[in-house]
């Protein structure tokens, strides 16, 4: 499985950077800034990924809207959005994240998540 990280923010980059390599099943990863560069890589087959992790925000572009467009580009990426909103998790749940985590994230909680990607692995 690979897994791409879209993130601006340097804190939450690295607590997942530490999940991601705590749990194998999600190497390799590779992390994206800007969403343009990340529509970019997949569009020119660039990258492949199975796994995307954003972090969604109230005051940002539409991460939602962005999201549906990955998955025009690969129907079969898994999604887990990373928020402090509560209202977005309906959204969330629409375009059929794997998860949804509110921050502050807990390790209890990056733990369940985990099991959740393993799950797909089998």
């Amino acid at each position: 499985m690979s897994t791409i990280i879209l993130k601006d923010n340097l804190e939450f980059f690295e607590m997942i950077k530490d999940f991601i390599l705590k749990n194998e099943q999600m190497l390799p990863f590779k992390s994206y800034k800007k969403p343009k560069e990340l529509l970019h890589d997949l569009k020119a087959d660039k990258i492949k990924a199975d796994l995307l992790i954003i972090d969604i925000e109230e005051k940002r572009f539409d991460e939602i809207v962005f999201v549906k467009k990955l998955q025009i580009l690969n129907k079969n990426i898994q999604i887990i959005i990373i928020s402090s909103c509560r209202d977005r998790a309906v959204e969330a749940f629409k375009i059929n994240a794997l998860d949804y985590l509110l921050k502050p994230l807990s390790r209890k909680r990056l733990k369940k998540t985990a099991k959740k990607v393993e799950e797909l692995n089998r």
